[in-house]
């Protein structure tokens, strides 16, 4: 019995042994931190056959299990296997891009023996539109599966991270939706005005000035002044002559004020417009001003019109 046991034991510690030492020069997901039961990426299932009104990589629109690779929650990164020319992507972890870079990078390695190319990291790449890209009003479209609608439907030529953010600020604060990393402060603005004062000296000092800069003029004028006052003298003698010299007589100075402004949307304010000016007509977006100040037509009561007045900034 006691030899059984023993036996067992040997074979148990054996087993262990291996296993603590087998290759592990390729790491696996769940190394990585990987979910152990979601390990693989998921396979690409075509190409979007509508196509895709934006400028961009056609890999961009590959749709993985029934969705656009676009239209994943964060974090996600799309590649390819090189050599089989099968693409792959990991999306909606919570792991940096880094890590499913890796994760990838080693799946094709390790099931294709292929070498890997990283086509995106979060949309980075796949951004198309005017705007710069911003991870963050990224994310917070995709989490939202109504915006992600309009935007796909309308986001024309705007950026994601554009379109995110005008539309966060705009509405998205008050209807109380959330993304980490967004706050009031993503929403201000800076406003730079320089005002530039221009003096000169007057008439009276400035040519004396000019005529005692030069001995050569003082000694004309104190020999042959004609009795002119020395500002005067100075005066005719620079017009008639001292331009076409070269000299210099009555220099302006300069001085310039910058005063820098930052501002935000006022606590409040967008609630009273918005209910005011029937914003739910327009998928509870407000209407933009041309002006720098907003006015609420047919306010009446003062603290409307407090309210609906937003000065020095521009919207």
């Amino acid at each position: 019995m006691i030899k059984r046991l023993v036996l067992v034991a040997s074979v148990c510690l054996t087993a262990l042994v291996i296993s603590s030492c087998s290759d592990n020069s390729t790491q696996s997901g769940v190394e990585l931190g990987l979910a152990g039961t979601d390990v693989a990426p998921t396979a690409a299932d075509n190409f979007d056959v509508e196509g895709s009104p934006y400028n961009r990589s056609a890999s961009c629109d590959l749709v993985f299990a029934g969705t656009k690779y676009v239209d994943y929650i964060l974090h996600k990164v799309l590649a390819k296997c090189d050599s089989v020319n099968k693409y792959y992507a990991y999306h909606g972890k919570p792991h940096s891009t880094a890590t499913l870079i890796q994760a990838l990078d080693n799946w094709c390695t390790s099931q294709h023996g292929s070498t890997t190319t990283i086509i995106d990291a979060d949309e980075q790449q796949c951004s198309s539109g005017s705007g710069a890209y911003n991870v963050v009003t990224v994310g917070y479209v995709n989490k939202y599966g109504d915006l992600l609608a309009v935007y796909n439907a309308s986001g024309g030529g705007q950026t994601k991270s554009a379109w995110g953010k005008n539309h966060y600020c705009n509405n998205g604060r008050t209807e109380g939706r959330t993304y980490s990393g967004l706050s009031a402060a993503s929403c201000s603005s800076t406003t730079t005005t320089t005002t530039t004062t221009t003096t000169s000296s007057s008439a009276e000092s400035c040519y004396g000035d000019y005529v005692r800069k030069y001995p050569d003029l003082l000694a004309v004028y104190n020999s042959s002044g004609g009795g002119q006052s020395i500002e005067a003298w100075g005066n005719s003698h620079y017009i008639n002559h001292g331009q076409t010299e070269g000299r210099s007589a009555c220099s302006t100075t300069s001085t310039s004020t910058t005063t820098t402004t930052t501002c935000s949307w006022p606590s409040g304010v967008y609630n009273y417009l918005c209910k005011h000016n029937e914003c739910t007509k327009f998928s509870n977006r407000t209407r933009r001003w041309p002006s720098t100040r907003i006015q609420v037509s047919g306010a009446t009561r003062s603290e409307w019109r407090e309210g609906a007045m937003v000065a020095n900034c521009k919207f």
